[in-house]
């Protein structure tokens, strides 16, 4: 999955947040397949839980929690660090460990975007059908964080 984040989001319980059109990439054998998405949102608490919500994942349920450290990402804000970390990835209800990789940037308005790489195997979550047997990367790039 490949997920670019801009625009505006008017989801139920996040019409206060902003929100972004996503493409999602499918690697399943030789073959890749793209779908765009909407209503991704991602929003970071004050004890420092990251979610990333894809409301509109065709047919699936799916939430990214991530432990961050607000502290370490305003000291690098421009340095261009990516960091690696584990997040708690919940997909129809299924939750398993993966792998996240984010660059925090400075956003326009004085606060905190983040790009964000995520990977994961469709038989981790028991995806079948036409979802089976892939390998899903979603990419958001640039993406606002909604403070709650």
């Amino acid at each position: 999955m490949l997920l670019s984040i801009t625009g505006s989001l008017n989801a139920q319980d996040y019409s206060n947040y902003k929100g972004a059109a996503a493409v999602m990439l499918q690697v399943k054998g030789d073959s890749i397949n793209e779908s765009k998405l909407k209503n991704a949102v991602i929003t970071l608490s004050n004890n420092s839980q990251l979610i990333v919500r894809l409301n509109s994942f065709p047919q699936l349920e799916f939430t990214l929690v991530v432990h961050i450290d607000i502290w370490q990402i305003q000291n690098y804000l421009t340095s261009d660090k990516v960091f690696s970390t584990q997040g708690s990835l919940t997909v129809n209800n299924i939750t398993r460990e993966v792998k996240v990789e984010y660059l925090p940037l400075p956003a326009d308005d004085g606060s905190v975007n983040l790009s964000l790489n995520i990977q994961f195997n469709s038989s981790d979550f028991s995806l079948i059908g036409q979802k089976a047997n892939s390998l899903f990367i979603i990419k958001l790039n640039d993406a606002t964080v909604n403070r709650t």
